[in-house]
């Protein structure tokens, strides 16, 4: 039997190369396993960016929570538990909430949707030197597949389809991500480095880059610093994957929001998102609420 108590005394370089091996791992687990699912169902795991099957998509969806569970979730708790018998407490998911950090928590990312948006389309704009168009097609093209894989996934019009997005989209990558970026990652190199922003900045960047879609890495930056914030602040995993959730079920709920006929999010991003008036508000209402969630967490520590 090896010895957990060593493995908790890695330096942080080897902690590092633990979780990269086990992530490798989960990608190729993850991998075996819907090959092997796909070939049973007979479905052609190529052509999911640009089929229209009910079946096709559904297993899109279920392939989607087997790489959650395997790259992810798996991978960040197996970690905790080959460095500290106590893995509940290392994650810091053995407090509860404060209700009045929860409500500012989801009034952060609430605040922060203009900001994102704004960073999107910032992002969007980005172009490569002419001897980078390979590179430039290749990230254009992985987008474009992405985003049209993420638009079948929200054509949903019943509750149930409604429901299952939340748990696909919204839930599991949450729990998943924020097990992995926040609780694990961000936590070793807190441990590892004396300049308390970098784990911070780090996370946030490896966070947006893991994503492989470079037309939204700025936004997706933009939210990992948030969720390292809030992280580091408050000691407690709980707020990030309670964030996580919210900003993903917005954009699960408006899009079907939009699909039922009840909004128009054209008009909605052209009225409200492309007001540079209301992005000017955003941003002073976000940082409020940051020295607002600063100055709770220092009078907390110091109760």
């Amino acid at each position: 039997m090896f010895n957990r108590k060593l493995l908790s005394e890695f330096p942080i370089p080897l902690k590092l190369m633990l979780l990269g091996l086990l992530l490798i791992l989960g990608m190729f687990i993850a991998s075996f396993v819907n090959i092997i699912l796909a070939t049973v169902l007979g479905i052609d795991i190529h052509t999911l960016s640009i089929s229209e099957t009910n079946e096709s998509i559904l297993f899109a969806k279920v392939s989607q929570v087997i790489s959650h569970l395997f790259i992810f979730i798996i991978p960040s708790i197996f970690f905790c538990y080959l460095i500290k018998q106590k893995h509940i407490k290392y994650l810091k998911l053995d407090s509860k909430p404060v209700f009045l950090l929860f409500i500012m928590s989801v009034l952060l990312i609430i605040f922060s949707l203009p900001i994102v948006d704004f960073l999107m389309k910032i992002n969007d704009k980005m172009q490569f030197p002419e001897f980078m168009s390979g590179v430039e097609y290749w990230m254009s093209s992985m987008e474009e597949k992405t985003l049209e894989l993420t638009i079948k996934f929200l054509k949903v019009e019943s509750i149930m389809g409604l429901l299952l997005n939340l748990f696909v989209l919204a839930l599991v990558p949450s729990i998943g991500e924020e097990l992995l970026f926040r609780g694990v990652f961000q936590r070793v190199l807190q441990e590892g480095m004396k300049n308390l922003y970098m784990p911070i900045i780090i996370s946030a960047f490896v966070f947006s880059f893991i994503h492989l879609q470079f037309y939204t890495f700025l936004p997706r930056f933009f939210l990992g610093l948030i969720l390292a914030f809030i992280y580091w602040k408050t000691n407690n995993l709980w707020y990030p994957i309670i964030i996580h959730f919210v900003n993903n079920s917005i954009t699960v709920l408006l899009q079907y929001a939009d699909s039922r006929g009840v909004i128009d999010m054209g008009i909605l991003e052209d009225t409200y998102f492309n007001s540079l008036y209301i992005v000017s508000i955003s941003v002073l209402v976000v940082v409020t609420l940051l020295i607002l969630i600063n100055s709770r967490t220092k009078k907390k520590a110091t109760d």
